[in-house]
């Protein structure tokens, strides 16, 4: 089955700052962005608009983090076969064992903040489709 090229992305961060200049950034690029503060709003965007996305996540966020989103993920096959998902979290945090394993296994990358405009750039063009079996 051939992957649909990704131009579009969610951004989804409860850091009002870093939502903003990832999707202005990413929009100067010619992505088309979804932005949401926290994992639920994004949640309820994937199972309305559920086309491939390049999803970008904060781990730690109110009503539903970066970890509650990528479990919501793989409890879908078909939509989560479609998205690709990168994870940003501080350099600092430590991530449970079993998330980390995880987002290994579905073949999801880990961002760590902060970080350079460039090294995002760099992390979506590469970023693989979550493997979901």
């Amino acid at each position: 089955m051939t992957q649909p090229a990704l131009s579009r992305m969610l951004v989804v961060d409860d850091d009002e700052a870093i939502r903003t200049y990832v999707t202005m950034v990413l929009e100067e690029e010619g992505f088309t962005v979804a932005a949401f503060s926290d994992g639920q709003s994004a949640w309820e965007h994937l199972l309305l608009e559920p086309a491939g996305y390049t999803i970008i996540s904060d781990y730690w966020m109110p009503r539903l983090g970066g970890d509650g989103l990528f479990t919501h993920l793989l409890a879908d096959p078909p939509l989560a076969r479609n998205q690709r998902f990168i994870l940003m979290t501080a350099a600092g945090r430590v991530l449970p064992a079993t998330f980390l394993e995880q987002l290994r296994q579905h073949h999801a990358v880990i961002m760590r903040k902060p970080f350079e405009i460039d090294e995002v750039l760099k992390v979506v063009a590469n970023a693989p489709f979550l493997e979901i079996l």
